[in-house]
């Protein structure tokens, strides 16, 4: 498996994605989120959290992650 790494979001083009068929087929670390037009939760956050804040009647699909 391969990691693709991107230094800063704003290089997560539109293009890449339609033109690259091997695009988003394996994991991508964006290590700036600037420019992807988005906010970022703190790091701290927790999935416990995300869960309380949406309410038990709201599926929460989780992934697995190694950091």
């Amino acid at each position: 498996m391969q990691i693709y790494v991107i230094a800063d979001g704003s290089d997560l083009i539109e293009e890449w994605l339609y033109n690259d068929a091997t695009a988003m087929t394996e994991p991508v670390i964006i290590e700036k989120p600037d420019g992807l037009g988005m906010m970022m939760p703190s790091s701290s956050l927790t999935v416990p959290e995300i869960a309380n804040i949406l309410g038990p009647a709201t599926p929460l699909e989780v992934i697995g992650l190694h950091s």
